[in-house]
């Protein structure tokens, strides 16, 4: 079959149409290149890479993304760049600086980092909603930068100060480290050796200052606990129920919305799947809460402890009430430094209150022992010794 190849002055060149809605973005309504053979037999067997090569940029450029001017300049120059005539062309950009850098990028002396970062996120191991937020970690730098030879130190030190201006340290922290792989997967694929020039560029930690101390999460008091039940008093939807659980047990938000039937008995929680392996515990159920536990237990209406809820895009039920619950504590002018995981920090004061052991806190809290005899060689507190801790809570 000849098809994708025609022929001039007695030499066969392969030819293909790009897509009317692409054609703008590449700036050109077909690839053509010479095949530089009047044999029609050899003309066949040199079109496919090429035709492979054509159908790889036609797939990058309508992959959905918006692409810049050097990108679509980029897959022109790569269209054609085994063609003689036209590197000879190319050589001399003479007064189009764009072009120059995409000859650069073509060659091999520069990245264009945009080009990459799909690629790079596909070849991640980690969970949805991680990948989510790295890619929109990378959809920053990316505002930032477009080639790596505009990514050095000095640039991005001013880069980091510019976002601390409005992101907490510990979220610019983690967008250093998803920077650092992407750096480290340039490196892998395009074989070269590139400085890390996302190493050591947070600024170190001062001393806190009293505002600073003032705006870390806060435990709610005891009497904050009894409000926040009491101004639910007349709703029996989950927000008021899920409140009450995490008070008398110290559970995260996750831990109890995510909570199934099957893991519930007459005396206990059973926790699985947690965010650690110290946090896979059984948790006593506190003698306040019994009766609402056998009544969710009643009332539920699918496999879970609090029905009704639902997934969210990453797995995760508790993306709704901690919504709402965020709202709702706002309404009562509880400030930012209140969350829903401040309620665990009360849970674990009302334990310190009532002297009970650090140990048996760490075990009810599903928090990792590090102490060699405990840690390493005991296999736990027994449940009479945790549930007698957990009745100590509380909230009068």
């Amino acid at each position: 079959m000849n098809d994708f190849i025609i022929k001039k002055r007695q030499t066969y060149y392969a030819r293909l149409r790009i897509p009317r809605h692409l054609q703008d973005k590449l700036g050109k309504i077909a690839f053509v290149q010479s095949l530089k053979t009047r044999d029609i037999r050899e003309a066949n067997i040199r079109k496919h890479s090429l035709l492979a090569q054509w159908r790889n940029i036609l797939e990058i450029a309508d992959d959905g993304r918006p692409h810049s001017e050097l990108e679509n300049l980029l897959a022109v120059v790569r269209s054609d760049s085994s063609d003689r005539n036209t590197q000879e062309d190319l050589a001399t950009p003479i007064g189009n600086p764009a072009l120059f850098e995409a000859i650069k990028i073509a060659h091999g002396d520069d990245i264009l980092l945009a080009e990459h970062v799909e690629a790079h996120l596909k070849s991640l191991s980690v969970a949805p909603k991680t990948l989510d937020e790295r890619r929109r970690a990378l959809d920053i730098l990316l505002k930032e930068y477009s080639k790596s030879s505009q990514v050095h130190r000095q640039s991005v030190k001013i880069f980091v100060n510019n976002l601390l201006k409005t992101k907490a340290k510990a979220t610019v922290s983690k967008m250093m480290s998803t920077y650092r792989v992407f750096w480290n997967y340039l490196e892998q694929v395009n074989g070269v050796e590139l400085d890390d020039p996302f190493r050591d560029v947070i600024p170190k930690a001062d001393r806190k200052t009293k505002a600073a101390v003032a705006a870390e999460r806060k435990a709610f008091s005891s009497s904050d606990i009894i409000r926040l039940i009491a101004e639910r008093a007349d709703d029996q939807g989950n927000l008021k129920h899920l409140i009450t659980l995490a008070a008398y047990t110290g559970c995260r938000i996750e831990e109890l919305c995510s909570l199934k039937l099957s893991n519930v008995t007459d005396d206990r929680f059973v926790i699985e799947n947690a965010k650690s392996a110290a946090g896979n515990r059984e948790v006593p159920i506190h003698k306040d809460i019994a009766q609402l536990v056998a009544r969710l237990i009643d009332i539920s209406t699918d496999e879970y402890l609090l029905s009704g809820l639902t997934f969210n895009m990453y797995g995760d039920k508790s993306n709704a009430l901690s919504k709402r619950f965020g709202r709702f504590k706002k309404a009562l002018g509880y400030d930012e430094r209140y969350v829903f995981h401040s309620i665990r920090k009360t849970f674990t004061s009302r334990l310190e209150a009532a002297d009970v052991p650090e140990l048996l806190a760490a075990r009810l809290l599903g928090h990792e022992v590090k102490t060699i005899s405990y840690g390493l060689y005991s296999s736990g507190s027994t449940f009479p010794q945790l549930r007698d801790a957990i009745n100590q809570v509380t909230y009068r």
